[in-house]
């Protein structure tokens, strides 16, 4: 993954994160539920997920992903 695509795909993530949590969809959807609603595969997401959390972006919540 280059440091490129790590930047888009988190800025993707970050805002769909803010935007579910505003119209009430969830505060820790799950990388399922992210990569639906991103529309890409749940394995292409899954270590940008654990990238973001390493990095301090999210943090692990029950079955999914919380903003910091």
């Amino acid at each position: 993954m280059s440091e490129l695509d790590a930047l888009r795909v988190r800025e993707e993530v970050l805002q769909a994160m803010y935007w579910m949590r505003a119209e009430g969809l969830g505060d820790s959807p799950s990388a399922a539920e992210l990569a639906r609603f991103l529309a890409v595969p749940a394995a292409t997401l899954g270590p940008y997920l654990d990238r973001f959390v390493e990095e301090g972006y999210l943090e692990p919540a029950g079955e999914g992903f919380g903003l910091t």
